[in-house]
């Protein structure tokens, strides 16, 4: 920068490198100086006591967990805490649970546990039930089954016709009896006009049943079979239902939509030309095209496809008061301000970006400006927000015709007939993407992704193997793998340790004595990844049991010297449960059966790990994964 500095002579000079000199250097800071959060933050219903509901029947009490079996049909076992509401039904005590809160669009995330063959479900402004069963290992799953949207009923109709427009699952997602699973739901309220007719049914517009969309824009024309109420209305509680079998309940979470939006008004554009990579600083330059718009887009001038930048100013209505998240995602760059203070600053470097911030509004008129500029290529201007009872839009949004009818079906990989490795990216918890992964999908149906960075098993699934969308179309930007079905996480991190003792804390970050060493295959023709670590030779094989339901990890470590103090981290959770018999609950999210139980250790009931033998030169660590 300073020798391009020096190219500028005279004062002329001085001034135009002191003002580049200072764009370049200065960069704005957001409204909120904190990273801003992807969402806005749902509401959560107390399970320390049961205040957010209506008065509840003797079947329901509070607990800090919950046991069942997972061959027998045991009794669901509450656990001594608070944190997590369980119904145990008897033939007195069998009254459904309904939230005080009424609720029209919602987004909803809940966690259950059930019992081997247990039934119970979740009605949506108590009248349209989303079913909760054991379902598991269900190969083609039916609208009872867990997940399904559950039929309509009609006494009047024939046998065989009473019920009607059940909607199963897409896939079967669930897991085993006695783990928790997860339900993340977006409902639609059915329309009224102001006669009270209605206009619109009701809809689930996406269901996701742990981590995997099972439903997608189903519509509802009234109440599913045992609702509370035979009507429709805007508003209603949601309902657990208490009348069939027992089922544990923990960390509602919702956000509840009005109909409001923001909106744009006398949006005005300024087009200016320019060679920039960066934003410049537009003031005193000569706008080249100005005009009005009902839209914010990327450019209003057909013909100019590159090197300018835009200003749009407009007056934001905001229909009430409270915190805003607005979103950008621009290609090459720009900036947005709320009452004359920047809101968000995306800097596409050039290129595409995406970038958040906060700003907190009163109801009422404010001063919009959203500023662009445009390098080469790819152009693109979106503004999109959420607030307080407003679902996540867009803002002023160009109009386009629909694409989604059109839009690609997915590539999925299914149908093996030997085992097949991918190597892509990796998508696991909310934290940034793996790079250094491989994807092995197996005839068997069960398949995985494996860590080649630290060794780690990331993920396990069932049923179909992998949809490569994201590899193959549009250039296979995000170059990212998806499991064809839910997928269970396990334990990423440093998988083998030196420890100076066994209470000594485990490495955050992987030892430098690591050395990933390539894989094998072998006569399964199933990879066997190989590394050392510490003068110990390590060969990893994941492989499916023999009935094809779970996954089986087999380490065999050898060496020619004895070894001390290493140890193998097989699990990790906030919580893991003892069960006997070499069996463990890791985290409440899968069993673990381990083959040689007698030497593991679990630390402070959160590590599961196992030493490396020292009297010996060869040491094998098997466990079986059940989910």
């Amino acid at each position: 920068m300073l020798s391009f500095l020096k190219t500028y002579t005279g004062i002329g000079g001085m001034v135009l490198a002191l003002l580049l000199f200072t764009r370049c250097n200065t960069t704005p800071k957001p409204v909120e100086e904190e990273v801003p959060p992807v969402t806005l933050p749902m509401k959560m219903l107390s399970m320390d006591n049961l205040n957010d509901f209506r008065s509840s029947g003797e079947n329901w009490q509070l607990a800090g967990d919950a046991l069942a079996g997972l061959e027998d049909e045991s009794p669901l076992q509450p656990l001594e805490g608070r944190g997590v509401i369980v119904n145990v039904p008897t033939e007195t005590a069998r009254e459904h649970l309904f939230t005080k809160f009424e609720h029209g669009d919602i987004e909803l995330e809940v966690e259950f546990l059930m019992p081997k063959n247990s039934n119970s479900g979740i009605y949506f402004q108590g009248r349209y039930e989303i079913q909760l069963f054991d379902s598991w290992n269900v190969k083609n799953p039916k609208h009872a089954d867990c997940g399904g949207i559950y039929q309509r009923w009609d006494e009047s109709k024939p046998d065989g016709e009473k019920g009607y427009e059940g909607h199963p699952p897409q896939v079967n997602a669930s897991k085993a009896p006695g783990l928790w699973q997860n339900f993340r739901i977006s409902f639609r309220a059915p329309r009224f006009d102001d006669s009270g007719n209605k206009t619109e049914n009701a809809r689930f517009e996406s269901v996701y049943h742990n981590g995997f969309l099972i439903h997608e824009n189903v519509e509802l024309t009234g109440p599913t079979r045992s609702s509370a109420f035979e009507d429709e209305q805007p508003q209603g509680p949601l309902m657990i239902q208490g009348d069939h079998g027992p089922v544990a309940i923990r960390n509602i979470r919702y956000k509840t939509y009005t109909q409001d939006s923001l909106h744009l008004s006398g949006l005005q554009y300024a087009m200016y030309d320019g060679n920039w990579t960066t934003m410049p600083n537009l003031l005193g330059l000569e706008a080249i095209k100005t005009g009005t718009s009902d839209v914010l887009e990327a450019s209003p001038d057909p013909d100019k496809k590159d090197h300018y930048a835009l200003e749009y100013t407009g007056t934001l209505h905001v229909p009430v008061e409270g915190t805003y998240l607005f979103e950008t995602h621009i290609d090459d760059g720009g900036e947005l301000f709320i009452d004359d203070q920047l809101v968000v600053f995306n800097d596409g470097d050039p290129g595409w970006g995406l970038e958040r911030g906060l700003i907190k509004l009163k109801a009422g008129a404010h001063p919009f400006k959203m500023t662009y500029f445009q390098d080469v290529w790819g152009a693109t201007l979106e503004v999109y927000y959420e607030g307080p009872g407003i679902s996540r839009k867009a803002l002023a949004a160009v109009k386009r015709k629909s694409v989604s009818g059109n839009r690609p079906a997915p590539l999925m990989i299914d149908s093996l007939t030997a085992p097949e490795m991918i190597r892509s990216f990796a998508e696991y918890g909310d934290g940034p993407t793996k790079t250094h992964v491989i994807s092995v999908g197996d005839p068997a149906g069960v398949h995985y992704t494996y860590n080649l960075h630290n060794g780690a098993l990331l993920k396990v699934w069932r049923g179909t193997f992998a949809d490569v969308t994201g590899m193959w179309v549009n250039r296979g930007g995000s170059q990212l793998l998806r499991p064809g079905n839910a997928a269970l996480e396990t334990t990423d991190g440093p998988q083998v340790a030196k420890l100076e003792n066994a209470e000594a804390p485990w490495p955050d970050s992987l030892s430098t004595a690591f050395k990933y060493e390539g894989y094998e295959v072998n006569s399964d023709e199933r990879p066997v990844f190989l590394y050392t670590y510490e003068g110990v030779s390590f060969a990893d094989l994941t492989q499916p049991t023999k009935d094809g339901l779970f996954t089986t990890r087999i380490i065999t470590a050898t060496t020619k010297n004895p070894v001390s103090n290493l140890w193998f981290r097989i699990a990790k959770a906030n919580k893991i449960d003892v069960l006997g018999d070499g069996t463990y609950r890791i985290g409440g999210q899968y069993y673990l059966s381990l083959s040689n139980e007698e030497a593991a250790i679990v630390r402070e009931g959160k590590e599961l790990l196992i030493p490396i033998a020292s009297a010996e030169n060869i040491s094998t660590i098997q466990y079986t994964l059940i989910w």
